[in-house]
């Protein structure tokens, strides 16, 4: 999981578009099958960098939008303000939610 979403994020900064969203995509696809504290967050945040650097600003936002979501339950929120700052300097813009 931590390999595929790093994977997919380098391979959106090769420009190999499709292969990043195929890899990140099932990166956060493994994720969601656990409960790791930083392993659903972080394979959320990473495939948000990759849609942006693909150009898929909303779809970004949307799960960046989770990973902010999960951070925040879990009580993590200087994590989540680097998540936000990431995502914030690939374009991604996501509604502070007064944490």
């Amino acid at each position: 999981m931590f390999i595929g979403f790093v994977e997919g994020l380098l391979l959106a900064h090769e420009n190999r578009l499709v292969e990043a969203e195929a890899v990140g995509r099932h990166a956060v696809e493994l994720a969601d099958r656990i409960d790791f504290c930083f392993g659903r967050p972080l394979a959320y945040s990473y495939f948000a960098e990759t849609l942006a650097l693909a150009g898929k600003l909303e779809e970004a936002a949307r799960h960046g939008t989770t990973a902010l979501g999960i951070l925040e339950a879990k009580g993590d929120f200087m994590l989540a303000a680097r998540v936000r700052e990431r995502l914030t300097a690939v374009g991604v813009r996501i509604a502070d939610r007064g944490a």
